[in-house]
């Protein structure tokens, strides 16, 4: 696999539904921890080299997501 080959800093994973969720989490091959921003969650997980994340897609209306959430 290509993250393990090339050791990124962080990956992004964007889609937090469940079925998103579940593939993120195999991918990454860490336990993702459920985090808060005020009324948006996103998922964070690491493995020693790669910083894991999961949040909303960028496009989702999604209440609670603004800019700082990004930020």
């Amino acid at each position: 696999m290509r993250i393990a080959e090339y050791g990124p800093v962080a990956v992004v994973f964007y889609g937090i539904n469940w079925w998103n969720k579940e593939w993120w989490h195999f991918i990454a091959g860490v336990e993702l921890v459920e985090e808060k921003v005020d009324e948006a969650r996103y998922l964070i997980g690491d493995n020693g080299r790669t910083v894991f994340a999961i949040t909303v897609h960028p496009a989702a209306q999604v209440k609670g997501v603004g800019n700082e959430y990004f930020t």
